[in-house]
């Protein structure tokens, strides 16, 4: 049994690689190089997220809102006013079903989740209100490394709106994780979670610099990692003194590197393409484009992403998907090749 399951995994690592891409409610697949594109399947009305594809190539995962209430007072999109239904599927859209609800939520025991662990309860000046799921907005949409958990992350609607938390649920049955106190459990105060193994990257909580050092106030969202073997945390840059804040302050979509997990690639806020080296824990410039999604190769050698395309104002934006090689020994990336146009949302999958 041991030697079947090793040969398994070593016939889904070596299995090419295929783009998954969303243009307008559609899912398409394609060729790495954008090449033999063909429509998968509809992902329907509602959708709230973008969708997210598992690391094992085999499932993806969106979720839709369900319309408020006729009549009901307006209210932001927030787990309990207008609640999520996560939907799963093959790559194919056949044998689609509804994961879980964020008004149905249930642990495996079947008990009704109603409480998120965002604080402890024994935490000195806890505000309950942090606890209520109308409080938090969905914001992205992961998995876990080994396709096991739905990572569903939000962001605070309160008086303090730097807060972020990611939750998690089993994909095989839907259930929410919770904390020794019976909450929806969270995994790490941080969106836009990427995880390779134990460890996860996302944008950290939005944070203003200290009077002084930043004459605008602008929030920045500093890079942070979680390892969920070892229960640590911590952001991989910390503005306290600099003036203005450096161009790679402004994290989104951040992405980990191959096996290793040494690079993380992320786009800043209007401020282009860097990599963090997790060896030397220096940042990099590689493109100053308005792009967003990077996304690394299994082999970690090339890296894709979205760049923005031009759009009227008030428009919805567009992206055109493009590939660059990237040479680990040097951490240059190459000439940016375009693949396809169009593209709202995509990733990388095993075929």
């Amino acid at each position: 049994m041991v030697l079947l399951e090793l040969s398994a995994g070593n016939a889904l690592s070596a299995r090419a690689e295929q783009l998954l891409f969303q243009r307008g409610g559609t899912l398409y697949t394609a060729e790495r190089d954008g090449t033999g594109t063909r429509p998968l399947f509809d992902l329907g009305p509602g959708l709230l997220l973008p969708w997210a594809a598992s690391p094992d190539g085999r499932r993806v995962a969106w979720l839709r809102r369900r319309e408020p209430v006729e009549g009901g007072p307006p209210s932001a999109p927030n787990l309990r006013d207008q609640p999520a239904t996560a939907l799963l599927s093959d790559q194919t859209g056949r044998h689609q079903k509804p994961l879980f609800a964020t008004d149905t939520l249930r642990d495996r025991q079947g008990k009704k989740i109603t409480s998120l662990g965002v604080r402890s309860p024994a935490e000195a000046g806890d505000n309950p209100d942090l606890r209520k799921f109308a409080l938090w907005e969905p914001v992205s949409l992961a998995w876990s490394a080994d396709s096991r958990t739905l990572y569903l992350s939000c962001s605070y609607l309160g008086p303090d709106t730097a807060l972020k938390a990611t939750f998690a649920v089993d994909a095989a049955t839907g259930a929410a994780l919770v904390d020794a106190e019976g909450r929806w459990k969270v995994v790490a105060p941080m969106t836009d979670v990427d995880a390779r193994g134990a460890v996860i990257v996302g944008a950290g909580a939005a944070l203003r610099p200290p009077v002084g050092t930043d004459t605008q106030g602008v929030r920045y969202a500093p890079l942070t990692l979680t390892n969920l073997a070892l229960g640590t945390r911590a952001p991989l840059y910390a503005a306290v003194a600099e003036t203005p804040l450096p161009d790679y302050a402004f994290t989104r979509t951040p992405a980990l590197s191959g096996k290793d997990n040494r690079y993380v690639a992320f786009s800043s806020v209007n401020k282009g393409l860097w990599i963090f080296d997790r060896t030397t824990q220096q940042y990099r410039p590689l493109l100053e484009r308005n792009v967003t999604r990077p996304r690394w190769a299994a082999e970690a050698t090339s890296l894709y992403f979205l760049e923005a395309r031009p759009a009227a104002p008030g428009g919805k934006p567009s992206f055109d998907l493009y590939a660059a090689d990237f040479v680990p020994s040097t951490g240059q990336l190459g000439l940016p090749r375009p693949l396809l146009q169009g593209v709202d949302w995509f990733d990388i999958v095993p075929g």
